[in-house]
């Protein structure tokens, strides 16, 4: 072998190494990557708020994180392959209704190869108070040539203070809305005894002391309706707490000679008051309790014949004052009687501000009922108690 030979054989053996060298050290390199990556992946994993569970094919779990583990009775540590969604965690959906295992969000994906979302889900687990709520989504994977996945992953996200802040938001809006279509009511029906008393004063021959009595009525009314603009914005402000109640001493007594003088006014009918001769000093509205009777016998003469009488009654029971309104009117059908306080029970307007008249009176602890027969008439009851329950 000549000595270019030597040293051409010499070089390539070199060439041969340091290629190793290389190939070897790039495979090193790539395998910290990779595994640098790994670790960065299992850190992310379980460093992650939300919820996530993998599952086999045969619904097994075999790969949970934290937040998941976290959650009482989902995972058993002990034993690894709980199946998700055991029916010790009394799953249910947003109604209330039973969640099957068979219809949950990894079942599904698992059957049906495709993915499922948002789905809202509520578990309890034994020693629990209340549910927790979890929003769930399942990914089904798949290996490359086949159909059918092999796995699925479960992400969830405990939203149980998210759910009970919105069904609270919904809650007071539904509280609003009420009030509302309530003072709704209300805001007619002292716009029509305005109007009622403007229209008297413009159309009829008064006297200087009829006319300031009907001036007082206006005035009081106008201040009635400036109470509910009160009201109205105190509701606005969040202060469902001051709506409805100005509370004071009163005697009721006084509110039913007041309103029944009133209506007088402005009726054919009769109305008589059989009161009780004393009554117990109320603690309550002065304001809602007038409106209270002044409904009652509003609705009593408009359900009357002409000329028909009205009977307002006064009389002290048990720890409460007992009011009665009887009418001589077309009575109450059976199907109507049991809903009237429900506000659907008729279709005209003064039928349903019965809510209103309800609410009030349960509102100062009363109660209210009514009798009918039909073509005899009836007779509205409520109560106020004078000895707070």
């Amino acid at each position: 072998m000549s000595r270019d030979e030597g040293q051409s054989t010499e070089g390539a053996r070199r060439g041969q190494v340091n290629g190793a060298v290389k190939h070897a050290t790039s495979a090193i390199t790539t395998e910290v990557a990779e595994s640098r990556d790994e670790q960065a992946y299992a850190v992310l994993f379980e460093a992650m708020s939300q919820g996530i569970i993998c599952q086999d094919a045969d619904g097994r779990i075999t790969l949970a994180n934290a937040a998941a583990r976290e959650l009482p009775g989902l995972i058993d540590d002990e034993q690894r392959g709980i199946i998700m969604l055991d029916s010790r965690l009394k799953p249910i959906y947003e109604d209330g209704t039973p969640f099957p295992g068979i219809f949950s969000p990894a079942a599904l994906a698992l059957r049906t190869g495709e993915a499922v979302m948002d789905v809202m889900m509520g578990i309890q687990h034994e020693g629990e108070d209340g549910y927790r709520w979890l929003s769930v989504n399942a990914l089904p994977m798949f290996r490359t040539g086949e159909q059918a996945p092999y796995q699925v992953y479960t992400i969830f996200q405990d939203c149980t203070d998210l759910k009970r802040t919105k069904e609270e938001l919904e809650r007071i809006n539904k509280q609003k809305e009420h009030i509302l279509s309530l003072m709704d009511h209300e805001f007619q029906s002292t716009l029509r005894s305005i109007q009622n008393s403007s229209e008297l004063m413009r159309d009829s021959d008064l006297s200087i002391g009829e006319m300031k009595e009907f001036a007082v009525d206006i005035y009081r009314d106008v201040k009635q309706l400036m109470h509910m603009v009160s009201d109205l914005l105190d509701s606005n402000c969040g202060e469902s707490d001051r709506i409805w109640l100005k509370r004071g001493w009163l005697d009721l007594n006084a509110i039913i000679v007041e309103v029944g003088k009133r209506m007088r006014t402005t009726t054919p009918h009769l109305i008589r008051l059989q009161l009780a001769r004393a009554l117990p000093i109320l603690m309550g509205d002065w304001e809602k309790l007038a409106y209270v009777i002044e409904h009652l016998l509003d609705n009593a003469i408009k359900y009357s014949p002409d000329g028909g009488e009205v009977c307002v009654s006064s009389v002290v029971e048990s720890g409460v004052v007992h009011v009665s309104v009887r009418d001589q009117g077309i009575g109450i059908p059976v199907l109507e009687l049991e809903r009237i306080f429900e506000g659907h029970a008729c279709n005209d307007e003064d039928m349903r501000g019965l809510v209103a008249v309800r609410e009030i009176v349960q509102m100062h602890g009363g109660e209210i009922w009514v009798e009918s027969s039909a073509g005899v008439g009836s007779i509205f009851h409520f109560t106020v108690p004078f000895i707070l329950p």
